[in-house]
């Protein structure tokens, strides 16, 4: 029987080597310089989204009703859209070119390292997870028979 925690240590040398880490490096140890990089992106990404809501505010109010009205249906259009289709199509592309490029053993391996490169990896990485932990459901149980015979 598998236990647990060698379960936990399978899927994290999965993860290690979906990361395309250096074997017993973890996401943890990511550099200073990265991270000083990924938390000004995100200051810079909420001051630009700050910065346009003004904006837009500001145009708001020197246009009339009419076209204010015409102003707000298009923002509404477009969140719903950022926020419910765009990922959806994301998404959905992801998992096609994972399922039919990514694992299929046909198409070259060039396209397919390519393809794993290019889709979302947190995506990548639950179905691996999902399919690691489906394959284990589907073998058969490991049953131990002793051999007992009645002549000894």
């Amino acid at each position: 029987m598998i236990s647990p925690t060698n379960q936990v240590r399978d899927s994290d040398a999965q993860l290690e080597t979906i990361n395309n880490n250096a074997p017993g490096e973890t996401a943890k140890e990511i550099s200073k310089c990265r991270l000083i990089v990924m938390y000004t992106g995100t200051v810079v990404a909420m001051a630009g989204a700050l910065a346009s809501i003004f904006v837009a505010l500001t145009i708001s109010m020197g246009i009339d009703d009419e076209l204010q009205y015409y102003w707000a249906l298009n923002f509404i259009k477009s969140l719903v859209q950022d926020l419910f289709v765009s990922p959806m199509v994301a998404v959905s592309l992801n998992i096609i070119l994972i399922k039919f490029v990514v694992k299929n053993l046909k198409v070259r391996k060039i396209i397919r390292k390519t393809t794993s490169n290019s889709v979302n990896e947190h995506i990548l990485k639950l179905t691996m997870i999902f399919h690691h932990y489906d394959t284990k459901l589907r073998s058969p149980p490991k049953v131990n028979v002793k051999n007992h015979s009645l002549i000894s």
